[in-house]
């Protein structure tokens, strides 16, 4: 059995340890803010039948449109987070992914899409 008691000391300065190490991390690496802090756009798109291979998708998109982060989402479906998309750039996105992905039956619908400005962006940040 571990005397807690008895061996506090250790504890306390373990628990010190790991907080230190916390903040040196904090220092190194940062935080990295989501697309609420930094203005952009989140794409949520859902497959008919079955999602492709993530690995693909974002090879595809990463290709086209730089850095996007893709996440899958239920069983058919994939979340984009990306930079701020002008309405051309949506439409662009969007077909890139049909002409891609959307193949026979296994048609691809877009059920949501938000926008964050970076005006918002900094409004919330402060």
């Amino acid at each position: 059995m571990v005397e807690i008691i008895k061996n506090r000391n250790w504890f306390f300065a373990f628990s010190g340890l790991l907080v230190a190490l916390s903040f040196v991390a904090l220092a190194v690496w940062g935080l990295k803010p989501g697309i609420d802090f930094t203005g952009g756009s989140l794409v949520e798109v859902e497959f008919a039948q079955n999602r492709p291979d993530i690995v693909a998708v974002q090879e595809t998109v990463n290709k086209e449109f730089g850095d996007v982060l893709v996440q899958a989402s239920g069983d058919k479906q994939y979340i984009f987070k990306l930079k701020f998309l002008s309405p051309e750039e949506h439409t662009k996105f969007i077909t890139v992914l049909k002409d891609n992905f959307a193949k026979g039956e296994n048609t691809m619908v877009e059920n949501r899409t938000e926008t964050i400005g970076p005006a918002v962006s900094e409004v919330l940040k402060r």
